[in-house]
């Protein structure tokens, strides 16, 4: 849809529709007629935001044609730096097209293009590219200046977008770029790692732990103790690999509880079942197993039933990992068992009872039984559940 042109400047609103249309189509000929028929009037236009605050050059890349864009910059001097409503330069609308993105970027000088401007979300380039996972166009914008450790609103850092996509290859490009980034946490205090896990990609957890073990990681990890720690601090070998493993984002949770809710049970095997027992991952998670958020006092079993995942339950309890299955939070003492009858976690409900011996019992802070609150929520699968000889 053509744009509508700005109220109230002295421009002609078919002139500037023939000038969109001709820069989508990527029409050389016809900006060369225009700009000549308008003669000097031609600069009014060239320098025009329109109702989104778009200029011609705003269109070119996003409509990757680069031979506009190109027209436009050389030819009619468009100002490519210029911002719409949203704080996107043409650059950032180029991130979908490698050809009009490395135009812009080796057209014109660092001083006058800041590959690190952010959108009005805080958004790098550099963000959007890694959320997409174009492995070449990481490349290229790091190559020019495009830093890993910019933050956005959110305090994201492009190594953040790329493990919340589950993209290993960017993640690579990322850290190897400024191994700095794998510890810099977002405003709620999380880590790469802990959106990784989250995720459940268990590839990307295990390179931020290991590395590949070949040469273009040999000054980034040192075997499987961890990060070298050259670039980052003087801490001994092994220090990162504890801060990577046991840090805690503001609600308490570490890359253990995140796997729980991710719940890909190999990731949880490759954190939890090491061999041997003195393996570095046995010595610094198995202390942490049957710890509890901070922030909410939940434990592996309230994780595992909030998010209704009974095969991590099993797995937990299988390895003895459960921990106490009647333990209770510190919002409103809820057990595991009175969450899953609060949301209806049929299957989760019933292996506590039948396997762990949870205490349909115990009540919480307000004197509510897990069949009190089923009742008060409406859950019928549990409510026969334990009305059913459950009950204790």
């Amino acid at each position: 849809m053509i744009q509508q042109v700005t109220q109230g400047e002295d421009l002609e609103q078919p002139v500037w529709q023939e000038l969109v249309a001709a820069v989508r189509l990527g029409s050389l000929a016809q900006l060369e007629h225009q700009r000549v028929q308008l003669g000097e009037r031609f600069s009014a236009y060239v320098t025009h935001r329109d109702g989104r605050g778009d200029t011609l050059a705003h269109f070119a890349a996003r409509h990757r044609r680069q031979e506009s864009l190109c027209w436009l910059i050389e030819v009619a001097h468009v100002d490519p730096t210029l911002t719409n409503r949203h704080g996107r330069t043409p650059l950032h609308e180029a991130v979908d097209d490698y050809a009009c993105l490395a135009y812009l970027l080796t057209a014109l000088p660092p001083d006058r293009l800041d590959v690190n401007t952010p959108k009005r979300s805080g958004w790098t380039v550099l963000h959007t590219a890694a959320q997409k996972g174009d492995v070449r166009t990481v490349t290229l914008l790091l190559d020019y200046g495009a830093r890993p450790t910019v933050v956005n609103k959110s305090g994201f850092t492009p190594l953040h977008v790329a493990c919340q996509e589950g993209h290993l290859a960017i993640v690579k490009q990322l850290v190897r770029r400024d191994p700095t980034v794998a510890l810099m946490a977002n405003h709620n205090g999380r880590l790469p790692i802990h959106i990784a896990a989250r995720g459940g990609f268990a590839p990307l957890v295990r390179w931020f732990l290991e590395g590949d073990g070949g040469p273009e990681d040999a000054t980034t990890f040192k075997a499987a103790e961890g990060w070298a720690l050259a670039r980052i601090s003087p801490q001994p070998p092994g220090a990162t690999l504890c801060a990577l493993l046991t840090a805690e984002d503001h609600a308490g949770a570490d890359v253990y509880h995140d796997a729980l809710v991710g719940g890909n049970l190999g990731l949880l095997r490759y954190l939890l079942l090491q061999s041997p027992e003195d393996h570095p991952f046995n010595t610094l998670l198995r202390p942490r197993l049957h710890r509890v958020e901070g922030a909410t006092g939940k434990s592996a079993a309230h994780l595992a039933v909030l998010t209704n995942q009974l095969p991590v339950l099993q797995f937990l309890h299988d390895h003895d990992l459960l921990g106490d299955p009647d333990v209770r939070d510190t919002w409103d003492e809820w057990t595991p068992l009175a969450y899953a009858a609060r949301y209806g976690c049929v299957d989760c409900a019933a292996y506590l009872l039948r396997e762990c011996r949870a205490d349909s019992s115990l009540v919480d802070r307000h004197g509510r039984s897990p069949l009190a609150i089923a009742q008060m929520w409406g859950q019928r699968g549990i409510i026969d559940l334990l009305s059913g000889g459950f009950a204790s």
